[in-house]
């Protein structure tokens, strides 16, 4: 049977979500999120959103308490693509013209560490961490 770790992973968060990950894991961003989403809402709206996208992540395992601990902490996947996609060693950027709309493809890697990042929908991120076969193939 084939490691798990080395297979392909593929998950969604909100720009919300994001932004709240990327705070517990004390990174200040990456490419494609766009941080002025939040300079029209008010503190109050703010708050709001990120205590909706905090227990989102809980309800959804990528922020967990840990046995005799009273913090939240990030789930190792979420961790380790957050990471690579704010701290990589390369990064290849495509972007795609349509008439109607631009697309950009973000590859991160780190090691061996290849993620994919998008932005196929408003307010959502896709992240699919690539196997080393996959790129290989390609």
């Amino acid at each position: 049977m084939e490691n798990p770790s080395s297979e392909m992973l593929t998950f969604y968060l909100s720009q919300e979500e994001l932004f709240t990950s990327l705070a517990y894991l004390r990174l200040p961003g990456i490419l494609g999120l766009d941080g002025s989403v939040f300079d029209q809402l008010t503190p109050e709206q703010t708050r709001l959103s990120i205590g909706i996208a905090e227990r989102a992540l809980i309800a959804r395992c990528f922020l967990t308490v840990q046995p005799n601990e009273q913090q939240l902490q990030p789930a190792p996947i979420l961790l380790a693509a957050l990471l690579t996609c704010a701290r990589p060693q390369h990064t290849l950027i495509v972007t795609r013209h349509r008439p109607d709309q631009t697309f950009n493809y973000f590859f991160h890697t780190v090691n061996e560490n290849t993620i994919f990042h998008t932005q196929n929908f408003p307010g959502v991120h896709q992240f699919i961490r690539l196997t080393p076969q996959q790129i290989a193939a390609n």
